[in-house]
C-alpha cells in the first residue's frame, strides 16, 4: 500500500525520463460575503416607495384636474363676457341713431312755412312680450327706426329691434327676427329696457295763417338696458351688464292745438 505524501514532489514516468511535479497545496477559498454586504430592498422599503409614488401621482392628478376646471371656468366667463359686450355694443349703436330723419328740419319750419306732420309710427318703442308699452313702463325688448340713404335705393326707412325669447337674444333685421347669439354657449336670462324722456325747451313757430302758434314739445331720450347671461359651459358663470344710452335724436311731439 503506497501512501501519497501531499507535501512531497510527485514523479511521473514519461518514456525513460522521470518528471518531477510540484507539490499540490490546498488553496483556501475566499470567504463568502455576509448578509450585510448582500443587503437590498426589503418589503417595507418597497411598500414605502409605492406609497410615496401613489401620493405623488394623486397630488399631480389633483393639480391637473384643478387646472382643467379653472381653465374651463375662465373660458366660460370669457365667452360669456364677449357675447354680453358684443350684444350691448350692437344695441348701443342702434339705439343712438333711432329716430334719425333726413327732413327733421321740416318738423319745426321757419315762420311762414308749413310744418310737416311727424311720422305716425313712433321711432322708438319699448316692447313687453312683443307688445308696445308706454315709455314709463319697463319691457323686455324694443323696436326702433331711422332713415338711411343708400347708393342704389336712395332714402330708406330701416327698422331694427331686440327682444328676448327662450334664453336667446333676437335681432330685428330687415323685418325679420333673427337669433343673434349661439344657443349652445350662452343663455340670456334677462333683458330689461326702460325709456325715459326728459322735456327740454319747447320750440315755437308760426303757423302759415299766423293766427295761431304751433306748440311743440322737444324731449330728450335716455334708454336704460340691463342684459344678464349665463354660460352653458359652466353654470356658475353668470354676468350682467348695465348701460344707459343717450339717443342722439330728440323726440318731437306736437300739441293737439297746434296747426
Amino acid at each position: 500500500m503506497n501512501v501519497l505524501n501531499e507535501g512531497a514532489p510527485r514523479t511521473t514516468q514519461r518514456g525513460s525520463h522521470a518528471l518531477l511535479r510540484p507539490p499540490c497545496y490546498a488553496v483556501p477559498r475566499p470567504p463568502r460575503p455576509g448578509r450585510a454586504a448582500q443587503a437590498g430592498l426589503t418589503l417595507v422599503d418597497l411598500l414605502l416607495g409605492m406609497a410615496l409614488g401613489l401620493f405623488l401621482c394623486a397630488t399631480a392628478g389633483g393639480l391637473m384636474v384643478s387646472q382643467l376646471r379653472e381653465h374651463k371656468h375662465l373660458l366660460a366667463e370669457t365667452l360669456l363676457q364677449q357675447d354680453l359686450r358684443n350684444a350691448m355694443s350692437l344695441m348701443q349703436l342702434e339705439i343712438r341713431r333711432a329716430g334719425a330723419e333726413l327732413e327733421a328740419h321740416e318738423l319745426v319750419p321757419e315762420p311762414g312755412t308749413e310744418a310737416r306732420a311727424p311720422h305716425a309710427v313712433p321711432m322708438l318703442e319699448v316692447l313687453l312680450d312683443g307688445t308696445p308699452v308706454p315709455p314709463t313702463t319697463s319691457g323686455d325688448g324694443l323696436v326702433l327706426s331711422f332713415d338711411r340713404v343708400e347708393a342704389d335705393a336712395g332714402k330708406r326707412r330701416v327698422d331694427r329691434g331686440f327682444r328676448l325669447r327662450q334664453g336667446q337674444l333676437q335681432y330685428l333685421l330687415e323685418r325679420s327676427w333673427q337669433p343673434w347669439n349661439d344657443g349652445n354657449t350662452v343663455h340670456f336670462t334677462r333683458l330689461l329696457v326702460h325709456l325715459d324722456r326728459q322735456a327740454q325747451a319747447a320750440p315755437a313757430c308760426s303757423c302759415p295763417d299766423r293766427a295761431t302758434t304751433c306748440i311743440a314739445s322737444l324731449q330728450g331720450q335716455l334708454v336704460e338696458v340691463v342684459l344678464t347671461g349665463q354660460s352653458l359651459l359652466d353654470a356658475s358663470a353668470v354676468r350682467s351688464l348695465h348701460s344707459t344710452v343717450h339717443v342722439r335724436n330728440d323726440h318731437l311731439e306736437l300739441a293737439p292745438a297746434s296747426c
